[in-house]
């Protein structure tokens, strides 16, 4: 690596910074053609190295009733506000909102090495930008921001070895996400089967609920500790005391997410921890049926025990009142255990996946730094010997 070929560049020596606008949204013939339109909540939605569209196209009447500007294909799309940040390369000709102070790159200039210099340095935009509530990045700011640059081949040489491991990344995140789809579905085919063969009982009868033991504590009163704090969706914060210890189940009482799903509504905690009152605490007989009901109260329908329309909530008769399958302990066991395979085997591949992102997250750092080349990383990677 020779860093003395490397040039300190400012953005406006190869860049046109281009913002956008927005119609009016009351104006139905603004909208609903087939000119891309984007947003930065287009980009948090869908973060992605390329983007060719967002949620909503213009008319031909709705591009020409403002001051948006049609960006190139190649053109680094990046927002200037809420929040500052986010980049991806325009796959095709697009136009954004005013958020976006974006890059029309010169003949000549890499789109995807600006898209990885301008990723790796998110702090540097926000520090650029103005505001105290909200920040700002301005066409000014971003205009005056320099960045030493390599030579062009060496740009390409970056951005081939970090498009390699993204796409290593991206088929991790596939399997990960077929593992819990081929879950979820192994789930509710042996909560299915259980159903048909063993009678329905009332999760009364099959655990002990310790509702009457949980204690919620404001943020500001919570003494910062090692046990886990548990609320609707899991672990909310770490205090300096418990109020359980060993294998309980938590069923979420009440939040937004009893209805969507999005998060489990049924999980376990282990070992010593607090519960607020926003989760249900139960445990049935033993571990075993602990886990069994776990399972089956998350891979159930409880829509009918949902009460309230502003706030969802399952109240703790209604808890009591879940109907589940109940077979005998000795086929919990082999739902559980068939289960538990499956879960090793996503948390395995989940801790791979996350040492993966560490390494690009090390890698990018050390090549958009100059301290190491595309070659000496990758006699690093041969050699095992990590990248820091």
């Amino acid at each position: 690596m020779n860093k003395q070929n490397w040039i300190p560049t400012k953005v406006k020596d190869v860049a046109k910074i281009v913002s956008g606008a927005t119609p009016k949204t009351g104006i139905e013939e603004n909208w609903g053609g087939d000119i891309p339109w984007l947003t930065p909540k287009d980009l948090s939605d869908n973060p992605a190295p390329y983007t060719s569209h967002g949620s909503r196209f213009l008319t031909e009447q709705g591009f020409n009733s403002c001051s948006t500007h049609m960006l190139p294909k190649g053109t680094v799309l990046l927002t200037s506000r809420a929040p500052v940040g986010y980049v991806s390369v325009a796959a095709n000709d697009i136009c954004t909102n005013q958020g976006f102070k974006s890059l029309v790159l010169e003949d000549g200039q890499i789109p995807e090495f600006w898209y990885y210099l301008l990723s790796a340095n998110t702090e540097t935009l926000l520090n650029y930008s103005g505001g105290s509530t909200f920040k700002e990045l301005s066409k000014r700011s971003l205009e005056q921001i320099e960045f030493l640059i390599p030579p062009i081949e060496e740009q390409r040489e970056i951005v081939s070895f970090m498009q390699a491991l993204d796409l290593m990344i991206q088929a991790g995140d596939r399997e990960i996400a077929s593992a819990e789809q081929m879950r979820g579905d192994v789930a509710r085919t042996l909560i299915r089967q259980v159903g048909e063969e063993f009678e329905f009982k009332p999760l009364q009868e099959v655990v002990e609920f310790h509702d009457n033991k949980r204690k919620p504590v404001k943020k500001a009163d919570r003494v910062p500790g090692s046990y886990p704090y548990y609320g609707a969706s899991g672990i909310a914060d770490y205090v300096d005391n418990f109020l359980f210890e060993g294998l309980h189940l938590l069923i979420a009482e009440d939040g937004e997410n009893i209805r969507t799903r999005k998060l489990p509504i049924a999980f376990l905690a282990n070992g010593k921890f607090w519960v607020n009152n926003h989760a249900h605490i139960v445990k049935a007989e033993s571990d075993t049926s602990t886990q069994y009901v776990a399972l089956a109260i998350e891979f159930s329908d409880v829509s009918a025990y949902i009460s309230g329309s502003s706030r969802p909530k399952i109240t703790k008769s209604a808890c009591q009142s879940i109907q589940i399958p109940f077979p005998p302990l000795e086929d919990q066991k082999k739902i559980v255990g068939k289960m538990q395979t499956l879960d090793t085997y996503i948390d395995s591949a989940k801790r791979s996946q996350e040492a993966l992102k560490q390494v690009r997250q090390d890698a990018l750092h050390a090549l958009l730094s100059g301290d190491k080349g595309v070659r000496d990383l990758a006699e690093l990677f041969a050699s095992d010997e990590g990248v820091a």
